[in-house]
């Protein structure tokens, strides 16, 4: 059954709509849990792009339905912790998901396996989730997803791009050594000749980090390709190689302007 005319010119919505709106938001978060595992409060209300109020009232909601359950946790944040809270599906609520497409492969969420030290990594790359889907990015595939793939690098995430590319995306928030980057810029040129990715979006604190990141691939001679029980094999970096990496400062990503080896002042 649904309301039909939702909403007249100064009038407030009817009851019958404001329950297919919550019932709508409540699809929305499930939806989310399902890609992401869990989730924070501020990046579930940019999702449901509802007020304060709303928002923690729908999840309230969601916890006394059974749908979902929060935990705290005390986060490394800066210099110090934070006590953050994270929200993700009961078994209930992975039933309901379940239900709705039995394609899919649903489980509950499991608070014991969250590690502290990475869920500010987590929420950045959620945030970029968010951005994506604003600018009409598809398909967006946690690592998690990503796993069971016998991928050479795991990204933090990829999607499809509107313009139909697959982009892996790494959210790096410190800088590695270059033997490091000679082995994830092997692992990825390899796995792009194999046709999973077109291409790498790096997201960086500023642009400063950009910067640094993009010259420190320029600065690479070699690349290595290094797989479990496989001899590692190494080549010549080469321009076309470097061409296909981007490095943008976190909140740019994925429509303003980046840097690249080729602007960051490195000669390859």
């Amino acid at each position: 059954m649904t309301c039909g005319i939702s909403r007249q010119a100064g009038l407030s919505m009817s009851p019958c709509a404001r329950k297919e709106r919550a019932q709508e938001k409540r699809e929305q978060v499930l939806a989310w849990l399902l890609i992401e595992t869990w989730s924070v409060f501020s990046v579930l209300q940019q999702l449901l792009r509802l007020s304060y109020a709303t928002t923690h009232g729908l999840m309230k909601g969601m916890e006394r339905e059974g749908l979902t359950r929060s935990r705290a946790l005390f986060v490394p944040a800066g210099n110090g912790v934070r006590r953050m809270i994270l929200h993700g599906l009961t078994p209930h609520g992975a039933a309901v998901v379940q239900q709705a497409d039995a394609r899919k492969s649903v489980s509950a969420w499991e608070p014991s396996k969250v590690s502290p030290s990475h869920v500010m990594h987590q929420i950045l790359t959620q945030e970029a989730h968010l951005r994506a889907l604003k600018n009409g990015w598809t398909h967006w595939r946690p690592t998690r997803v990503l796993t069971d793939l016998g991928l050479a690098k795991l990204p933090d995430a990829d999607a499809l791009s509107p313009d139909g590319h697959r982009v892996a995306i790494e959210v790096e928030r410190f800088l590695k050594t270059p033997k490091r980057y000679e082995a994830i810029l092997g692992a990825y040129i390899f796995e792009m000749k194999n046709g999973h990715w077109d291409r790498v979006d790096y997201l960086c604190p500023d642009a400063g980090f950009a910067m640094r990141l993009a010259s420190a691939f320029g600065r690479l001679e070699r690349l290595r390709l290094e797989r479990p029980k496989q001899i590692t094999r190494s080549a010549a970096v080469e321009p076309a190689h470097l061409e296909r990496f981007r490095f943008y400062v976190q909140d740019d990503w994925p429509e303003g302007t980046y840097k690249s080896v080729k602007n960051s002042g490195v000669d390859k």
